[in-house]
């Protein structure tokens, strides 16, 4: 009997001692990383340049893990993501459930990337990790793209299902037709000088004016209100100043586009704002409201300064123009002077 109950606590000890070795010397856990889940959602669907929208991250946690809050793993300078608020709701099935809402700045004309949100966690058992989301894509508003198309990094020319072969060529064949017909008649046609479609003017200060309708100072919505003021100005500079200020940021336009200003003035005006601007949207800098609530104004002054000296330049323009004219007209007048009275000599 003594050898008996011998032999079985020495297998028992075996046993665990084999249990133990496998196991890393502690009992494994059957929690998984994979537990615990991130989901990515928009308040708006098709932002633009400047918009803010709000990103809801909902992370659902398992019971016996603590979860952190989730941040964004990757920087973007063309992004801005705050964190705002944070919901958490018990669901009973054991489920945690973390709503959490960032607000973004969006400053890309293009397509605009979000995430991944990384969740750092800790087990009952000590074991710590963290998981990630996916990346939130959505294509963005701009000034020249259309942004109602697909995504430019996914944009593809135009495909043929190897199922639907004849369906597709019936209609390629009639556009390759008319094409041709079009041709043949535009080589028959007698040629025609063709009239240019003069562009629609935009108007300047009306850009700034229908922010100033919006009320943003009133609201307390200054970053706001600089994002929008710092957007027309870049706009306004690339439509009228011969530099594509909607591509280059702050620095750059400071570097390339101020020391060919001849008008220190109007430069120092545009810098100000600029300047004021980055602070508000990246040093998230607090104006005092003698600054918030004159923004605006200050932004028109240097636009006037520039659309009166195009103005000038204009009307100079013309008029040496109709003085040319003038010059050639009092020329072939007197050719034919000259020709009459010698044909009556003769």
């Amino acid at each position: 009997m003594i050898i008996e109950r011998f032999m079985y606590h020495r297998t028992i000890y075996i046993l665990l001692v084999m249990f133990c070795v496998l196991s890393g010397g502690k009992a494994s856990s059957a929690f998984n990383s994979e537990n615990i889940t991130i989901e990515l959602s928009l308040s708006k669907s098709l932002p633009a340049i400047g918009d803010s929208l709000t990103i809801y991250c909902t992370v659902l946690v398992p019971d016996g893990i603590q979860a952190g809050d989730p941040f964004p793993t990757k920087e973007s300078p063309l992004v801005d993501i705050e964190h705002q608020w944070k919901h958490v709701e018990e669901s009973g099935n054991g489920i945690t459930r973390e709503t959490h809402g960032f607000l973004v700045y969006i400053f890309t004309p293009d397509t605009l990337a979000i995430g991944p949100f990384t969740v750092n966690y800790l087990s009952t058992d000590g074991e710590d990790g963290s998981i990630s989301s996916a990346v939130l894509t959505v294509p963005v508003k701009s000034i020249l793209e259309n942004s109602e198309s697909s995504l430019l990094p996914n944009r593809l020319p135009v495909g043929i299902p190897s199922t639907n072969i004849l369906f597709w060529l019936i209609p390629l064949l009639v556009i390759c037709v008319l094409i041709i017909i079009a041709l043949i008649y535009m080589i028959r046609k007698k040629k025609t000088k063709d009239i240019p479609l003069l562009p629609v003017p935009i108007d300047e200060i009306g850009e700034f004016e229908r922010i100033r309708k919006q009320k943003l100072h009133e609201k307390g919505q200054i970053k706001e209100l600089y994002i929008l003021v710092s957007n027309a100005m870049r706009g306004f500079i690339h439509r009228n100043m011969n530099y594509e200020a909607l591509y280059k940021t702050s620095e750059e336009i400071f570097a390339e586009l101020f020391p060919n200003l001849s008008d220190i003035t109007v430069s120092n005006d545009i810098k100000k704002v600029f300047d004021e601007s980055d602070m508000v949207k990246f040093a998230k800098f607090h104006p005092p409201d003698e600054l918030t609530s004159t923004i605006i104004d200050r932004a028109e002054i240097p636009v006037k300064t520039v659309l009166e000296k195009i103005k000038l330049e204009r009307f100079l323009e013309a008029e040496k123009e109709s003085l040319n004219n003038l010059k050639k007209e009092s020329l072939k007048a007197g050719e034919k002077k000259v020709v009459s009275n010698s044909g009556g000599e003769s």
